[in-house]
């Protein structure tokens, strides 16, 4: 997904701003972009918050042409509800720890299949692989449901 992510976020800067150097030849291109990609790895980026970042960061007066730690930090930056892959990164982060209570924070209710005492034994690992099989199979309605809250909140406040 990086490569993905590192290509759409290069041609948009590109569009934008004609002093960055992406390259002139095809290897020149896909070395540009794995480069950013690698910048990319592991960390907290994602498809549409690295779009912004771009938009973002070219909204400024004079801004410098974009590097790979701009759209990086932009995203570290951006709320938990906004986009429905930051969520379930998030949800993938604390699958990790049955008896974390984020999920349902971000989501807002309760749910019993993320609470450990629903089932009768303790086992870590049992309670990982059960709470990793439910947001599997229902991660994506929970993440439109946690930016509808969101949403909700916004326009209250």
């Amino acid at each position: 997904m990086s490569i993905e992510i590192a290509r759409n976020v290069l041609m948009k800067a590109r569009m934008i701003d004609p002093r960055l150097q992406v390259g002139s030849t095809e290897d020149e291109v896909a070395a540009r972009i794995a480069a950013w990609a690698d910048v990319f790895d592991g960390q907290p980026v994602w498809p549409r918050e690295a779009l912004e970042a771009v938009s973002d960061h070219y909204r400024k007066r004079n801004a410098f042409p974009i590097m790979p730690g701009d759209v990086v930090a932009y995203c570290a930056e951006q709320p938990p509800a906004s986009s429905p892959e930051h969520l379930l990164w998030i949800f993938e982060k604390h699958v990790q720890h049955p008896w974390s209570t984020t999920i349902q924070e971000l989501v807002g209710r309760e749910i019993p299949e993320l609470n450990p005492e629903t089932y009768e034994t303790w086992d870590k690992q049992f309670l990982i692989q059960k709470r990793r099989e439910w947001l599997t199979a229902n991660g994506s309605a929970l993440a439109a449901e946690a930016i509808e809250k969101a949403e909700r909140k916004a326009l209250e406040s």
